[in-house]
């Protein structure tokens, strides 16, 4: 039976449709009955109808192809942005910031209700410890391309909101994990099936995860709330998982021997930043392989990542609706039979 989308409900725009997130967020937001427009470079996920979602492509540095996706929408829900690790510092400043920037631009002067930017907790997280950080903390450039570009994608964003009465909502969702996530879930599994990993120091670090629906689900709490404009929101699962409860996670799910092996948390500090130097000479396929040594993976691994997400809790009613252990089952199901 086909969903009838509620006449009373925004139509929402998710940029980056075809990525894990976005497409994640069609699905989702479609199964709320909102009226989707799924903006994507691509018709993965897409290949069928699937209904009350409307798919326009789009490269988000092309002004008329944005002009012509958006238009009909209520609300932009903005995810596209690429997290490669060691991806160029021109591609993600380009893409991640002025490609916000074009997108905000585009936004404003199109009658946009409320622009929902996803950014990342890695523009606060930087490489050094955090503890229950709030949202008080102010974002300190890392040297990092990929922290950088949000940082600077969020500072135009904060300069757009409310202009032309276009609110904007910044999320910063920690790392996300869920079915199809192939970027540091992927990259962890072939490492532990690799006998790779090795926990940095005694694993006792805490990390910052939230589960694909939940950050969906607090983007819906957002969508035209007026306690939302204008705000900043960190959101986590808000369950406390230390760095070696993640690797048993994966190691018991995937049926794998329990890492043992410990290394010294300046020692893999000094690797990775070796590794992320060199990597801008490096091959493709060189950078692949050694992205599991990358910044990120060194944040994911070595920093301990506490955040608040009270605001999120006390502001919009945020709770996640997806256990950990739920959400890791699901998220592995598929590299079970790999």
């Amino acid at each position: 039976m086909a969903i009838k989308p509620d006449s009373n409900l925004p139509t929402i725009a998710v940029t980056g449709a075809s990525g894990f997130v976005g497409h994640h967020m069609v699905r989702f937001l479609q199964a709320c009955n909102y009226p989707v427009i799924a903006i994507t470079r691509s018709k993965k996920y897409y290949e069928n109808s699937i209904d009350n979602v409307t798919v326009r492509q789009a490269d988000i540095l092309n002004r008329s192809q944005v002009e012509a996706a958006i238009s009909g929408a209520d609300v932009i829900v903005h995810n596209a942005g690429v997290i490669d690790p060691h991806g160029s510092k021109h591609q993600l400043i380009n893409t991640n910031a002025y490609g916000t920037k074009l997108l905000l631009e585009i936004a404003s002067q199109a009658n946009i209700k409320q622009f929902i930017h996803m950014s990342s907790l890695s523009v606060i997280t930087g490489l050094s410890d955090c503890y229950n950080v709030d949202e008080s903390k102010e974002p300190k450039k890392s040297g990092e391309a990929y922290g950088d570009s949000k940082i600077l994608a969020e500072t135009f964003a904060k300069s757009f909101d409310n202009k032309n009465n276009m609110p904007v909502t910044i999320l910063r969702p920690g790392f996300i994990y869920g079915l199809h996530e192939n970027s540091w879930v992927t990259r962890l599994v072939n490492s532990l099936r690799n006998n790779q990993v090795m926990i940095i120091g005694d694993g006792s670090k805490e990390t910052n995860l939230i589960y694909v629906d939940n950050l969906c689900e607090a983007t819906r709490l957002c969508i035209l709330n007026p306690a939302s404009y204008g705000e900043t929101f960190n959101l986590t699962d808000g369950f406390k998982v230390t760095k070696k409860e993640l690797i048993d996670t994966f190691t018991r799910n995937l049926a794998l021997q329990p890492v043992t092996k410990h290394v010294n948390p300046k020692l893999a500090f000094y690797v990775c930043s070796l590794v992320t130097a060199i990597s801008p000479v490096l091959s493709k396929s060189a950078q692949k392989k050694l992205a599991r040594l990358s910044y990120p993976a060194y944040r994911l691994m070595g920093v301990n990542q506490g955040f608040s997400i009270e605001k999120a809790k006390n502001i919009l009613g945020y709770k996640p609706i997806v256990s950990f252990d739920e959400g890791m089952q699901k998220t592995l199901e598929p590299y079970k039979s790999a």
